[in-house]
């Protein structure tokens, strides 16, 4: 059995990667560990033989934060915990009708993140801030159209105030998907401004206004949400993918001049996310051109992918609170694909 290093980040071997073994998560310094006298369990390894699996729990202090992790290893030691966004910190999500915004708030307010809630649609918002409320967070919401600039600013200054002066997070969700299946030359200039202005300019604004109370308290993380057709072209997708290509450009602009200020700007690329508009528009017009039912037509998409499967909307919300907690304190101006396997590959 391998003894257990305290070393301030630790490895999980990939044997180890399994359902009970979540995430890593710094939890320098320990102040107490301790052995639960929880029994242990046993399970089969590939051999089919069993093994006991080491359980033990750590209690970790970081200012006023207490984070407890299970320590669940086969032949090791190893320190695990899911990922944490200390209730002191605070979001502002640029929110839109768009799939994975419910998600996301949700995962968000069950790290006991307080919520400040962008967009212009409050109709849509106040399920996002109901379902937060509901899960014991809090939640405001700040009525602001994200491509005007002096919006932004004054949502963030209202933000702050009602939040003790502090943004720590700032998640970019907001979006439109453009003209879907015309080519270059019939996509119109005003087609092309509206979604450029609206995925590469409402992040832009959004960034400009909350990056100012980032840099006077030293620490921030923000994440835009864009898209594996920013990673590949896209025919037919014009408009969309210009816009995407160039949030990746921002992303990685603003992590080189704030990293100085130990604040990270990362990027989550979500590929095809299952929902109602992935089954009644993207599956629904293949399964028509190609004779086909809708569910085979999902298959169909599914089989383009390294994992077979499509994204859902958690796989998109854990990937935004991966970027936004201190587990990737290291990582930034990134491009994350959340596609299972295709842009990249």
């Amino acid at each position: 059995m391998v003894g257990l290093s305290l070393a301030e980040t630790i490895t999980i071997p990939r044997h180890l990667q399994t359902p009970e073994v979540r995430v890593y998560i710094n939890l320098a310094p320990i102040t107490d560990i301790r052995d639960p006298n929880t029994p242990a369990p046993t399970a089969a390894d590939e051999s089919g033989r069993s093994s006991q699996i080491f359980v033990m729990e750590a209690t970790a202090r970081r200012g006023d934060a207490e984070r407890r992790a299970i320590v669940r290893g086969r032949d090791i030691y190893a320190i695990t915990a899911p990922i944490v966004v200390e209730a002191t910190h605070r979001v502002v999500n640029g929110l839109a009708k768009r799939t994975g915004v419910v998600a996301a708030g949700e995962a968000f307010a069950a790290e006991g993140a307080r919520l400040a809630l962008l967009g212009r649609d409050r109709a849509a918002i106040e399920p996002v801030a109901k379902a937060a409320k509901s899960a014991g967070a809090e939640a405001i919401i700040v009525p602001c159209d994200l491509t005007d600039p002096q919006q932004c600013t004054a949502a963030a200054e209202k933000t702050k105030a009602i939040y003790d002066g502090r943004i720590d997070i700032l998640v970019n969700v907001a979006g439109g998907s453009g003209p879907v299946g015309k080519t270059g030359v019939e996509t119109t200039p005003e087609e092309f401004d509206e979604i450029v202005t609206l995925n590469m300019n409402g992040c832009f604004h959004t960034m400009r206004a909350v990056l100012p109370a980032m840099i006077d308290q030293h620490y921030g993380k923000i994440v835009n949400v864009g898209g594996t057709f920013g990673m590949r072209g896209r025919a037919g997708r014009v408009a969309y993918s210009a816009s995407k290509w160039g949030l990746r450009g921002i992303t990685k602009s603003f992590a080189l001049e704030v990293g100085q200020h130990n604040i990270n700007v990362n990027c989550v690329a979500p590929g095809m996310v299952d929902g109602p508009r992935f089954r009644e528009k993207v599956c629904r017009d293949m399964a028509q051109k190609l004779g086909i039912t809708e569910e085979e037509a999902a298959q169909r998409h599914a089989a383009d992918y390294a994992l077979k499967r499509i994204t859902v909307d958690d796989d998109v919300a854990n990937a935004c609170l991966f970027f936004a907690s201190d587990v990737s304190r290291q990582i930034t101006g990134v491009d994350l694909p959340v596609d299972g396997g295709w842009a990249m590959l």
